[in-house]
């Protein structure tokens, strides 16, 4: 992927003088509209700014899943599409231990956060106003209220709007893509593009670096594709996991621990098709993840604490683990206290929504890291459409009750009713995994790469790590195949983020 920040959208303006000198694109207008319903206003994934030349005036859709970063100081504001643009144009690098309290625990940030001080990303439906050093920033979350429709309506709903949605966003040939897994959002997206009359000209499907089997989703996928008679494409994985993941913290501005795997995908797409169709916040709308019904129930009670604990317990290692793995100064900074309280925070804001667990991890997990994915990774394709963002259908979905879809086969009941011609095709068994002997291959393999950075990086791990710790096993990660297989409980992509985020805080920006 491209690290060439000369390529990145940006404005920087700066008073001297009293007069304000500005760099960069003055007017910017970056990702997709499409018509919206009956009335309204344009929809879309987007973000745009423009200079008058006094004021910079920013505005997003009303997600705001572009992901697009701005930096204030006291005479002067810039705004661009990567974080390191903005430490260039002059923004402190200094950490935000609020966020990497919530980011390693978490797996993904939350709000605006990001995890430096200085800079923060911009909030759901944004108006942002920067004039003579004053800046204002408004933002309108819209939480749906719940809708007590019987099931069987719902999913009558829900085939109705989509298929709309799609409409909406039909490419004007035959030139586009849809990435293919075994699961149900892009079964769904591609099952619509067909019955619409516009058949992608191909599928593809990519291989995990490690974890569920890629012949699993190869099985699902292909057998789909056959029966359309559409061409299936696809990818191994060609880098050492380590390479990719350090390229992948840079490029995602340290926003995100996943989508290692999809810039086989990212480099296979360029410049290979127009449009593209990306199943973003599918699996959270519908509810087809949807964690346990007792996160309800702790909503209910209002338990906003209880609920940030067990969150955490679901997305990190045991807290002792934790406390062991960093250096007492660097845990003191990031404690665990300091993150149930931003967290709960952030919960509470959903209280009063039809599923608050649902609208917290789709305003804050699917916003601010899984849109990454095909807004930033996948930004060399022009257009990348998420149907699932539709204003109509995310109103109707987000205003569902939380057992509405408990059982996890709202969205399979709803394809298969769709398209009942396709019906008998299976999803994915999510049971199998790779060979236990693959996986412990892959595993050995990917740990390896880790400590061989941290320890190619002996001046930075001091300051954050326990290295009385974490040497020995780093040492003898590398040292032996078997031991480096049965890490799993050590949060070795943790190791290398905050490794490379040292890195860069001591060096000027550069690719490793």
């Amino acid at each position: 992927m491209n690290g060439n920040l000369k390529q990145e959208q940006y404005f920087h303006v700066k008073l001297t003088g009293g007069n304000p000198v500005v760099r960069g694109h003055q007017n910017c207008f970056l990702g997709h509209k499409v018509p919206g319903e009956s009335g309204r206003e344009s929809e879309g994934v987007f973000v745009e700014w423009k200079w008058d030349g006094a004021a910079l005036q920013v505005k997003t859709d009303q997600f705001a899943f572009y992901p697009v970063y701005y930096w204030c100081g006291s005479q002067e504001f810039a705004i661009s599409t990567s974080i390191m643009k903005l430490f260039e144009l002059g923004a402190p690098k200094e950490l935000d231990y609020t966020g990497l309290a919530i980011f390693l625990r978490l797996s993904s940030l939350i709000g605006e956060y990001t995890v430096f001080k200085h800079i923060k990303a911009l909030p759901p439906g944004a108006e942002l106003k920067w004039s003579r050093g004053q800046l204002s920033v408004k933002s309108h979350m819209a939480v749906e209220k719940v809708n007590k429709i019987p099931r069987d309506d719902a999913i009558d709903q829900f085939i109705h709007l989509f298929r709309r949605s799609i409409a909406r966003r039909l490419p004007k040939d035959d030139d586009s893509v849809v990435p293919l897994s075994g699961g149900r959002d892009s079964r769904h997206i591609l099952l619509e593009l067909v019955q619409q009359g516009r058949k992608p000209k191909f599928c593809i499907t990519y291989e995990q670096f490690a974890g569920k089997s890629f012949g699993e989703d190869v099985r699902v996928a292909a057998a789909l594709c056959r029966e359309l008679e559409i061409k299936h494409v696809c990818l191994n994985q060609t880098e050492k996991y380590s390479a990719v993941e350090i390229r992948k913290n840079y490029h995602t501005n340290f926003c995100s621990d996943k989508h290692q795997q999809m810039y086989v995908l990212a480099e296979y797409l360029a410049d290979s098709t127009e449009v593209l169709y990306d199943g973003l916040a599918g699996d959270t709308l519908s509810k087809s993840n949807y964690p346990s019904l007792a996160y309800v129930e702790l909503y209910r009670k209002q338990k906003y604490e209880e609920l940030a604990i067990d969150c955490f317990r679901r997305y990190s290692c045991d807290e002792n683990d934790f406390r062991r793995f960093f250096h007492k100064q660097f845990y003191a900074k990031i404690n665990f206290d300091q993150a149930i309280a931003a967290l709960a925070s952030e919960l509470k804001k959903y209280a009063a929504a039809a599923d608050p667990f649902t609208a917290f991890r789709f305003w804050n997990r699917t916003r601010r890291d899984i849109a990454l994915l095909p807004y930033r990774v996948l930004e060399r394709v022009p257009t990348v459409f998420t149907p699932y963002l539709d204003h109509e259908l995310f109103r109707f979905l987000s205003s569902l009750p939380g057992d509405m879809a408990g059982d996890r086969e709202f969205h399979t009941d709803s394809i298969r009713r769709a398209y009942p011609r396709h019906a008998h095709i299976p999803f994915e068994n999510e049971g199998p995994k790779k060979s236990p002997a693959i996986l412990d291959k892959k595993t050995a393999e990917i740990n390896r790469g880790v400590a061989f950075y941290y320890l190619s990086r002996f001046k930075f791990r001091g300051s954050i790590f326990d290295t009385n710790y974490l040497l020995p096993r780093m040492m003898r990660c590398l040292c032996s195949t078997k031991y480096a297989a049965s890490l799993n409980w050590l949060p070795m992509p943790r190791v290398l983020f905050l490794t490379q985020l040292a890195d860069f805080v001591e060096k000027p920006y550069r690719l490793a």
